[in-house]
């Protein structure tokens, strides 16, 4: 090779390193990175389901929820010509079919629509009812020595609180009553629990916490709850 050859190659080693290191100090190309060096980056699955919300059948913090007891993702409105109206949870079941009367004496005169929660050892069943049958609406709303009165949306009704045990079962009933153009309004709870006296005392304190639960629930309701006749 000649001299002016040399001197060529060396000219051309040089324009090539001058206009890499230029690129590399523009960021156009850059040296690749050691992969132990680089840090990943996890995208959680879905499931379709709402976080933090407990679906209806799971255990929830030694509790089991039962179709129609879980937490409320929205209410619903329900409405009957009957007169009244309410909200409830989306995820509980309403009826307004094949339903008892309630403390009603003439289940042909009566407008009826239930919830109901279970939890564990619990079942909480609110009804909500109207009857014009003059015999229920003359002994609606009657004043008692163990009667109260509760105001539900500026309605006041007449409260009754009992309780009975059978077969091993605690139940309590709330009822409120309330007389309006001729109609006799029911708003009545049933709460059924085990007997304390044949649970654990751990038993006992799900079976309170449980009890608690559904108060709070069935509570919801029966603060939406308005006359509209």
């Amino acid at each position: 090779m000649t001299q002016r050859m040399k001197y060529l190659v060396l000219a051309l080693i040089i324009v090539v390193l001058g206009g890499l290191w230029i690129l590399f100090s523009q960021g156009v190309i850059s040296m690749p990175q050691n992969p132990m060096d680089q840090t990943a980056t996890t995208t959680p699955a879905t499931t379709g389901q709402n976080p933090g919300t407990a679906q209806p059948g799971a255990a929830t913090g030694g509790q089991t929820t039962a179709p129609g007891s879980g937490t409320a993702t929205g209410l619903k409105s329900f409405s009957t010509p009957f007169g009244f109206s309410f909200q409830y949870p989306g995820t509980m079941t309403l009826q307004t079919t094949g339903l008892a009367a309630g403390s009603f004496k003439a289940p042909g005169a009566v407008g009826v629509a239930a919830l109901y929660a279970q939890m564990g050892t619990v079942v909480d069943r609110l009804t909500l009812s109207v009857s014009s049958e003059p015999a229920d609406v003359g002994d609606c709303a009657k004043q008692t020595t163990t009667s109260s009165t509760a105001t539900i949306n500026g309605a006041i009704f007449t409260k009754y609180a009992s309780s009975a045990t059978a077969e091993g079962q605690l139940t309590n009933t709330t009822t409120y009553q309330i007389k309006q153009n001729q109609a006799c309004f029911e708003i009545r709870d049933v709460v059924t629990t085990s007997d304390i006296a044949k649970l654990s005392a751990s038993e006992v304190a799900q079976q309170k916490a449980n009890v608690d639960a559904a108060a709070a629930l069935m509570g919801t309701i029966v603060a939406s709850y308005r006359l509209t006749y």
